[in-house]
């Protein structure tokens, strides 16, 4: 019946369950900038029990002279988890 698809296709648009979502132990977020997209999802993911990596091609030093909150949202990663952490000069381009 027409309601029964109707049922059917709102059962597959639901976003994933708690079981599918557990399925993700580890992120990894290249080329953040100024680490804000991290720093905003850090504390839901720790929740998860996700654990965050976060990425920036420049040096800690060039990165805090170039981006005001660095420090703060680097910072707020790494307070969020033990199991989360921020690492400067890497170039996910030559990544293996």
């Amino acid at each position: 019946s027409r309601q029964h698809q109707q049922g059917q296709q709102q059962s597959e648009d639901k976003p994933p369950s708690h079981y599918e979502h557990q399925m993700i132990s580890n992120m990894l977020v290249c080329g953040d900038g100024d680490l804000s997209y991290s720093a905003s999802i850090a504390p839901i993911l720790q929740k998860m029990g996700i654990h965050l990596t976060a990425t920036v091609l420049e040096s800690q030093e060039d990165h805090e002279r170039v981006y005001k909150s660095s420090k703060s949202n680097a910072d707020t990663i790494t307070s969020s988890s033990p199991n989360h952490q921020v690492l400067y000069s890497l170039d996910a381009t030559k990544l293996s």
